[in-house]
């Protein structure tokens, strides 16, 4: 993976933040241990190059976080916001999100997309990532054989969609598999990819057949 920003003039970087709260006892890798079932905060930075009107968002990035105060996020995040330079964020407004993602829109007005999550959002987000899936322009980095990689995947494999009533898409890990962080951080990364330019019309792709189960 990448740990810097690869310094061309014509690449831009997003992020997508799904955010989690504080455990009071441990953190990272201990709360994980402790507490198997407990939600993390995902950072998914993503390199985006436009070509011929269309967005390609390459996943350079992945930062891993649980049991982390919103203090220390906040900071963190300006950090890496600046080593970055990135040019949009979505940030998860939902719940004990609201606030982190106001803080960072205060920050860095006009950059960061605060999204709260209702049935609706959640299936435009699905259908977008699909979307950019199905026609090659969402790419991962190599296999590095870290945490993150292996969890991102796991995830990715578990995840299983339905369609409800006019063709809103539900999606989720299920709870006896663990948690669905980093897609959904994935999903919010397509968003900040697509929305620095005009989404083509027609843009949309529908999944597989329910019965094939996953992504």
């Amino acid at each position: 993976r990448a740990s810097l920003p690869s310094g061309r003039s014509s690449v831009a970087y997003v992020a997508g933040i799904d955010v989690a709260g504080e455990d009071e006892q441990s953190e990272d890798a201990g709360a994980r241990q402790l507490h198997p079932r407990r939600d993390s905060t995902v950072i998914t930075i993503a390199e985006v190059e436009q070509a011929a009107g269309q967005t390609a968002a390459r996943i350079v990035e992945h930062i891993w976080w649980t049991g982390r105060d919103q203090v220390w996020q906040y900071e963190r995040l300006v950090e890496i916001w600046r080593q970055w330079t990135l040019s949009r964020v979505c940030v998860d407004a939902s719940g004990i999100g609201a606030g982190l993602a106001a803080f960072l829109e205060a920050r860095f007005p006009d950059r960061v997309d605060r999204l709260v999550f209702t049935a609706p959002s959640k299936s435009e987000l699905a259908y977008r990532m699909l979307a950019m899936i199905n026609t090659g322009r969402l790419s991962v980095y190599t296999s590095d054989g870290s945490a993150e990689e292996r969890e991102f995947w796991r995830e990715i494999f578990a995840c299983r969609y339905w369609l409800r009533a006019n063709e809103t898409m539900a999606w989720a890990v299920p709870e006896s598999e663990g948690h669905d962080d980093f897609v959904t951080s994935l999903a919010l990364t397509c968003r900040a990819a697509e929305r620095m330019s005009p989404v083509a019309a027609g843009g949309l792709v529908r999944s597989v057949d329910d019965r094939e189960g996953g992504w």
